[in-house]
């Protein structure tokens, strides 16, 4: 759902007696100026189904199919005869080519986009009005890919490091934009592609604005953007600066990681009241696998002061590059004592060398000779006769013995 619409409405301080915030957001709302939303559907996306009558040719580009529509306009897919390339072609609506506000917001956000040269920014290639009927249309990049709507309406949620990789490339195409002046006004995840590869895209610059020397092209106090990720500063119709971006990336974030947006309602009233008055839901009690370090980086996005949020995209990206350093510290340990399985071992080689080694050993093992036995020489005992004397105190030894 996409809004625009006049005078402000919504702090605490403006509740005062009939002034109360319920009054004026009812005021709004009866006070409405609807500025007609852009196609949902973002090219390299196909449009499910569709009624429309499609065109065979826009201007030289042959036409291919319907990628998207909206309230302004249609995106079709289509084939670049001259470079041998899909690209997507924007246009807008025949009963709106007579409004030149509008026509004029469509044909600048051509031109703004023309100008920022970043793989994270969907590329404008040309810019051409019809011949037959002076409608005007730009020729876009065609990403392979889906938005990331698309991935939160299939998974629910993302994981925390996975979360802030994607959102960490959209805040670096959006400061590309802010180095540039540029604005985008309504950051969604329908309005941020992931590629094939897995790269991110920025599109639909449709409601940006110049931050300086451009003209408004939204009336005063005029609100644009989505209410479930609109900035409190912007629901109330106040002036938007980069920080609103900020804000929104904040709400797409929280939207990722809780598999839910921040606030939501049965009207636009309701969402927009909570965002400028409701705390911002606990975080982890939705999902508390989410770390604490990434609700903090939340909170500050979403806080309802601009001056309370990042004050630019260098403190954002420096804020998720701490986290990333200490998600991948806290990784570390488990990393570092697993020890790698051992490989089992092949023993049959070693069982088939095992004999032929043996009978080398047997071969070459010195051999002893047999014991010789040596015969002792045998010696006979000599008897030795005694011979009593008859006289006294003598006796006869025989002679051979002496």
């Amino acid at each position: 759902m996409r809004l625009a619409f006049c005078q402000p409405f919504g702090y605490p301080s403006l509740r005062k007696g009939k002034n109360s915030l319920v009054s004026k957001i009812s005021q709004t709302l009866a006070n409405a100026k609807t500025v007609p939303p852009q196609a949902q559907t973002h090219p390299g996306s196909f449009a499910k189904e569709s009624s429309i009558a499609i065109p065979k040719f826009i201007g030289e580009y042959r036409v291919d199919g319907l990628l998207g529509k909206g309230g302004m306009g249609y995106v079709y897919s289509a084939f670049d005869p001259n470079l041998q390339r899909k690209v997507a072609i924007k246009t807008i609506l025949p009963t709106l080519a007579t409004d030149e506000e509008i026509v004029e917001r469509f044909l600048r956000e051509a031109r703004m986009v023309a100008q920022l040269s970043s793989d994270s920014i969907c590329h404008i290639y040309s810019l051409g009005r019809l011949p037959e009927s002076d409608l005007p249309y730009f020729v876009m990049e065609f990403i392979e890919g889906t938005s990331l709507q698309e991935k939160l309406h299939n998974s629910g949620t993302f994981a925390a490091v996975a979360a802030v990789e994607i959102i960490k490339e959209a805040a670096t195409a959006l400061n590309i934009a802010y180095e540039k002046g540029i604005i985008h006004r309504d950051i969604k995840p329908a309005n941020i592609m992931i590629e094939l590869n897995g790269s991110v895209k920025v599109t639909d610059f449709g409601l940006a604005k110049l931050v300086e020397g451009g003209q408004e092209l939204t009336g005063k106090d005029v609100i644009v953007g989505t209410p479930h990720y609109m900035a409190p500063e912007c629901a109330l119709g106040e002036k938007c600066d980069h920080r609103a971006d900020i804000y929104s990336l904040g709400a797409t974030l929280f939207h990722m990681v809780a598999g839910r947006v921040p606030f939501d309602g049965p009207s636009a009233l309701s969402v927009l009241n909570k965002h400028a008055n409701s705390p911002i839901p606990p975080l982890r009690e939705i999902n508390a696998s989410v770390p604490q370090r990434l609700v903090t980086i939340v909170e500050r996005m979403l806080a309802k002061k601009p001056e309370d949020r990042f004050s630019n995209y260098d403190e954002l990206l420096a804020a998720f590059g701490e986290f990333e350093r200490k998600a991948l510290i806290a990784e570390e340990p488990t990393v570092a004592i697993a020890k790698p399985k051992a490989k089992p071992r092949n023993l049959v080689p070693f069982l088939l060398v095992l004999p032929l080694m043996c009978a080398i050993a047997f071969c070459l093992y010195p051999k002893d000779e047999a014991p010789q036995v040596v015969e002792r020489p045998t010696i006979k005992p000599t008897v030795v006769t005694v011979a009593a004397s008859p006289e006294r105190g003598k006796t006869s030894i025989p002679a051979d013995v002496q």
